[in-house]
């Protein structure tokens, strides 16, 4: 380790600077063993209920990656879509433009007035 202050080699010398970081490494080994067991105990419940609702097609979750087609008019539903209201915003789904039928994600009617957020 080499430094320019004097100061510094001094303390080397001493063995001051070495029980420092010694002692530095052992709290931060800790921090880090902490965060990643937390991380852990919040991430996989997460991925598994995401990993879940998308295998079956159903529930708030997961991730539709088909174009749906609208249940009411069969027109199909943008890809890339406008949110009109906070469910949509949150959970996916959308209206369509042609009918004005609102639909979840997976491409199933939403009862109107259910505000399920």
């Amino acid at each position: 380790m080499r430094c320019s202050e004097p100061g510094h080699r001094a303390l080397v010398r001493a063995g001051l600077v070495a029980e420092l970081g010694t002692l530095a490494t052992t709290v931060v080994s800790t921090v880090h063993i902490v965060l990643i067991v937390v991380s852990a105990l919040i991430a996989c419940p997460a991925i598994f209920l995401v990993i879940r609702d998308t295998r079956r097609g159903t529930g708030k979750w997961g991730i539709s990656f088909r174009g749906r087609l609208c249940p009411t008019c069969g027109t199909p539903l943008p890809l890339i879509r406008r949110p009109a209201n906070e469910r949509q915003r949150l959970w996916g789904g959308g209206t369509c433009k042609k009918c004005g039928t609102e639909v979840d994600k997976w491409g199933v009617v939403v009862p109107a007035g259910s505000e399920d957020v």
